[in-house]
């Protein structure tokens, strides 16, 4: 039999005994162990924890990751809440991209059309531009010989040889009797247009295919007869022509000069300074008047007409017209009129009740500062017909020697230098 492991005994202070046993390593382990795996989850906690607010910061915030695909159609992708992985297409290629009802992000700017590659934000053909503001349509219907390419194909075509230039457009709203139009200098593509007697004291603004922007008041007046409007070209204000005077018998013949309205503002009425007037030479009815060097002239509605000019402009008293040169019209009565830009042509228009209408181009010199040169030595008068209703108004478009007529009936014709000069 083996001998017992022999036990070391000793006894305490008090001499009572004692056993002595070895340390208990595996307690002291387990310790440590379970302090390795508390710390472990605790960090393990912090990283899920920070993971979580991380989550739920950028989910509350919207913030998105933005993709540019390379691929053979240019895909911009956003991506988070705000967005709702919207996709945007550019494809036309024109590096604008097709704008999407739930687009938020500013920086990017969208196409207005994304199927023309011709037609993009900043486009330097202002009827391609994306800028409806300016008072030029997107893709408007091409008008040849213009120079400029309306309907945003890359072509201009030239016009063929007709009887009969291109309608342009048709008036809309209340204008139903157009008898004065005027191009704006300060818009572009903006036409200011009244109705004849009847009506209320309103001006229109008009793009050039007659729809119409808004109405303005002009407050303080009456409009009896309004005739004409025309533009002063130094100071872009308005003149409106209330002098229609078909008995013959009105001694209120008057001018209003009006600050041109912005077309596309809030403001619902203009102010106006009045200038009355007579003939030196009896009653006379009239429906033509233009500014030139800031003075306003007027064209005597007669078989025989007569240029009238006004010696100063004093709005405290009746002015009396100086009577200039006559305008060899044979017979046919002038309904409106209009001066070039640079004051070197006047047009002339007849309203047409018989026929076709009778209009004229006249031209003087180009160091003539005399606007009777037009009727005493013209160096070109061109005279030509077209049935257009019943034209009451003309205007020059801006900065070129083509010109609109608007007739009562609605109807918008464009003669352009191609078609009148030819004749």
């Amino acid at each position: 039999m083996l001998p017992k492991k022999e036990r070391k005994k000793t006894t305490n202070k008090n001499g009572a005994r004692t056993r002595h046993c070895p340390a208990k390593k595996s307690g002291a382990v387990a310790a440590m162990l379970f302090l390795s795996i508390t710390s472990i989850s605790v960090v393990f906690g912090l990283l899920i924890s920070s993971l979580c607010i991380f989550l739920v910061y950028f989910g509350i915030t919207g913030f998105g990751r933005v993709e540019l695909a390379a691929q053979e159609e240019s895909i911009l992708q956003i991506e988070g809440d705000d967005f709702s992985a919207s996709t945007f297409h550019d494809n036309d290629n024109d590096g604008f991209y097709e704008e999407a009802s739930d687009a938020r992000d500013k920086q990017y700017e969208f196409d207005c059309d994304d199927t023309n590659p011709l037609i993009y934000p900043g486009a330097s053909n202002p009827y391609c531009d994306c800028d409806t503001s300016d008072g030029f349509g997107q893709g408007r219907p091409e008008i040849c010989g213009t120079g400029i390419d309306e309907n945003c194909d890359g072509e201009d075509p030239l016009c063929e040889s007709t009887t009969v230039p291109p309608r342009q457009g048709s008036l809309g709203g209340d204008l139903n009797e157009a008898s004065g139009l005027v191009a704006s200098l300060q818009y572009p593509g903006v036409y200011w247009v009244h109705n004849d007697s009847g009506d209320s004291a309103r001006i229109f603004a008009v793009y050039d295919d007659g729809s119409v922007i808004r109405e303005v008041r002009v407050d303080g007046v009456s409009a009896r007869d309004w005739e004409d409007i025309a533009i002063d070209p130094e100071t872009n204000e308005l003149w409106i022509a209330d002098f229609g005077n078909n008995c013959n018998c009105r001694t209120d013949l008057r001018l209003y000069r009006v600050a041109e309205p912005d077309p596309f503002g809030s403001g619902s009425s203009a102010q106006v300074m009045k200038y009355d007037f007579q003939y030196p030479d009896g009653s006379h009815n009239a429906e033509s008047l233009f500014v030139w060097n800031g003075m306003p002239y007027v064209l005597i509605k007669q078989s025989a007409s007569y240029l009238y000019s006004f010696p100063e402009l004093d709005s405290s008293k009746k002015v009396t017209l100086v009577r200039g040169s006559r305008f060899d019209n044979n017979g046919i009565i002038p309904t409106g009129a209009d001066i070039s830009y640079d004051g070197k042509r006047l047009v002339i228009v007849n309203h047409g009740l018989t026929g076709g209408g009778h209009h004229w181009i006249l031209e003087r010199s180009a160091s003539s500062n005399n606007v009777n040169d037009f009727f005493s030595s013209p160096t070109n008068v061109w005279h030509f017909t077209f049935v257009n209703q019943q034209t009451e108004s003309v205007s020059f478009i801006n900065n070129t020697y083509s010109v609109i007529t608007a007739s009562e009936q609605r109807t918008m014709w464009r003669i352009d230098p191609w078609f009148y000069e030819a004749k």
